[in-house]
């Protein structure tokens, strides 16, 4: 690569028309923010204006437009042929320079006589830069280069492969590392060494005619070597930006290695980890990303002769665990996998009424260990130093998907994993037409479903047999399979269930029914001594016919007076309850109600609001939502 004695100039052109003339060298631009001059040929859109340069080719050859040391300008660069009433984009970059926003566009191929149009626009920034102007006329040799570990000996070497010598006759391989320099080499491999490990050596293939077409390796360093050890070895790492970390763990023994993740968060997009199987970069990839930004649980274990992993990590020049403050910090064992798997099933246990489930463990080896632990990934509960046997873990919410690990209590590396476990409220739901009987002591604090579905297309009913409840205790009947259905009744019928009944009115023919306790008592204490019993049956046994005209109250919404109208066969007292959303019964009042009459109702003490007016009887209980609103 050569250019012409370096000489700054500030001129430069507005636009095509006005581009200046350049030859090869430095030049510094007062920065593209005058002149609307802009082209957008090569982007499409983004730019406005644009400083403009020319450059004429004398040779055959390649140039080189870069503005790598613009000191951190964001630049945007275009390179044109043809004239400026019809020119053609030819190459461009945004941001090629290394971890810079400069740019830089190399190896571009020129025909002597033809005019090279060089445009940089405002798209990120309008101020004043540096940029070089290089021709390269000799053509390069083509080199690539590998470096060779002697471990043993704590040194390494470097093999340069030299496949063309372009136009040179010999190239000369010179380093900064103190070892021999290689004079006269032609084609084929030249070994350059030796170096002493974690050494930073700048290798330089020499043309022997042209300066400008040689070839520069910095920091050129070995591999690590292996880490050869059976562990457990613990690394924990908060990482920072622009990290590039590499290491290369073996086996001690003849069994496999591994890398398990305890612990860590990453950035999504941008910082990753490559493992690979075997000593170096060239080995075939086991693990590749980030697992989603956490890599807690991740394993990776060799397969390769060598027992051997090769661990990279990177990250980029944003986010990190250092600069973010809330990543969890990396965390990874690395142990040789000399031990045996424990064994282990999994099995799903339900507790639909409280809406959990339990997993039980049944461990039928610990493997080449006295004991096994137990862990999960949905909290940090662990059972500790577990036999061969049952064990439980939980409970967990429905609905929630979880897996369960059993560990080699020697070494954790050897597992057995379970799938996702999961169980849904769905298989909760009791699909039947009964008669079906049910029993419920209920206890203290409690908080649970009972949902029952017909087994055919009719609607279903819950018919309480007999049931005490405190004050404070209540059940809450959904017209439905869950609490976001219709609500149907809400209370404990002055504390005796007895004779409650309840009739589907859903697409799904099903009821939920809810118990709620508080703390001051219950049926397991024996303060309440009968248990809650009711049935459960298709086709709305035992009550009159429930549509939706069958207890008619109107207006609704109404300012205050409401009148009742019941459509069923019926004469006599009922109980009437008024409830407002939260369950509290906010009226409560006997009603003298026939069919074919209206009865009426004063709201008017109640506040503007949603309601749910109960008609209770010994027989049935009815209820219609009703709005006060004046």
């Amino acid at each position: 690569m050569v250019a012409a004695a370096p000489f700054l100039v500030n001129a430069q052109g507005d636009d095509c028309s006005t581009a200046v003339p350049v030859t090869p060298g430095t030049y510094t631009a007062d920065g593209p923010s005058t002149g609307a001059g802009a082209s957008n040929l090569c982007f499409g859109t983004g730019g406005i204006n644009a400083d403009w340069y020319v450059y004429t080719a004398t040779v055959d050859g390649f140039i080189e437009v870069s503005s790598c040391s613009s000191g951190g300008i964001d630049t945007r660069l275009s390179v044109h042929t043809g004239t400026c009433g019809a020119l053609t984009c030819l190459v461009s970059d945004d941001d090629g320079c290394n971890a810079t926003f400069s740019s830089v566009v190399a190896n571009v191929p020129i025909t002597q006589g033809t005019d090279y149009y060089i445009e940089w626009d405002d798209r990120w920034d309008s101020g004043s830069f540096q940029w070089d102007l290089f021709l390269i006329d000799c053509t390069a040799p083509v080199v690539d280069f590998s470096v060779v570990n002697d471990c043993a000996n704590n040194q390494f070497f470097i093999e340069v492969d030299i496949t063309d010598l372009g136009n040179a006759n010999t190239v000369d391989i010179t380093n900064t590392g103190g070892a021999p320099d290689v004079l006269g080499a032609g084609l084929g491999i030249s070994q350059v060494g030796p170096f002493p490990l974690g050494a930073l050596v700048n290798l330089t293939v020499v043309h022997d005619q042209n300066n400008y077409c040689d070839l520069q390796f910095t920091n050129v360093t070995n591999p690590p070597c292996p880490t050869v050890s059976c562990g457990p070895d613990n690394t924990t790492l908060c990482y920072d930006n622009n990290e590039n970390i590499t290491n290369v763990y073996q086996s001690a023994n003849t069994f496999p290695v591994a890398v398990v993740f305890n612990a860590g968060t990453v950035e999504v997009c941008c910082d990753d980890f490559e493992i690979r199987d075997g000593l170096d970069q060239f080995a075939p990839i086991l693990f590749q990303g980030n697992n989603g930004g956490d890599m807690t649980g991740v394993i990776v274990v060799s397969t390769n002769p060598d027992n051997a992993l090769w661990f990279n990590f990177t990250s980029d020049f944003s986010v990190s665990c250092t600069s973010q403050g809330t990543y969890t910090p990396l965390d990874w064992t690395v142990s040789c996998l000399d031990c045996t798997n424990p064994g282990a099933t999994y099995e799903l246990i339900p507790d639909c009424f409280e809406r959990t489930y339990m997993v039980e463990v049944t461990v039928d080896s610990t493997g080449s260990a006295q004991s096994v632990d137990i862990v999960n990934s949905l909290n940090t509960d662990t059972l500790f130093n577990a036999g061969v046997g049952t064990h439980m873990v939980g409970p967990f919410g429905m609905d929630t998907a979880v897996t369960v690990t059993v560990l080699n209590g020697d070494n954790p590396l050897c597992r057995n994993l379970s799938p996702s476990l999961v169980w849904s409220t769905d298989s909760c739901v009791n699909v039947t037409c009964g008669f079906d009987n049910f029993e419920f002591c209920y206890d203290d604090d409690q908080d649970g479903y009972f949902v029952y579905q017909a087994a055919a297309a009719v609607p279903i009913t819950i018919n309480f047999i007999s049931g005490n409840m405190l004050v404070g205790d209540k059940i809450v009947l959904y017209n439905g399979l869950d609490d976001q259905s219709a609500l149907i009744f809400n209370g404990n019928n002055g504390g005796d269930l007895t004779g409650l009944t309840f009739n589907s009115n859903n697409p799904d023919n099903a009821l939920a029914l809810r118990v709620i306790t508080n703390g001051t008592g219950s049926c397991a204490d024996s303060t309440v001594t009968t248990p809650m019993r009711w049935w459960v049956a298709c086709g709305e046994v035992g009550i009159g016919e429930t549509t939706s005209d069958d207890l008619l109250v109107y207006p609704n919404p109404t300012t205050g007076q409401l009148f009742v109208d019941l459509q069923s066969d019926w004469f006599g007292n009922v109980q009437v309850q008024v409830l407002d959303v939260s369950g509290r019964v906010v009226m409560d009042r006997p009603l003298t109600v026939r069919t074919g009459t209206t009865s009426v109702m004063d709201l008017s003490s109640l506040q503007n609001g949603n309601y749910i007016v109960q008609l209770i009887t010994d027989r049935w209980v009815k209820a219609q939502q009703v709005v006060v609103a004046r």
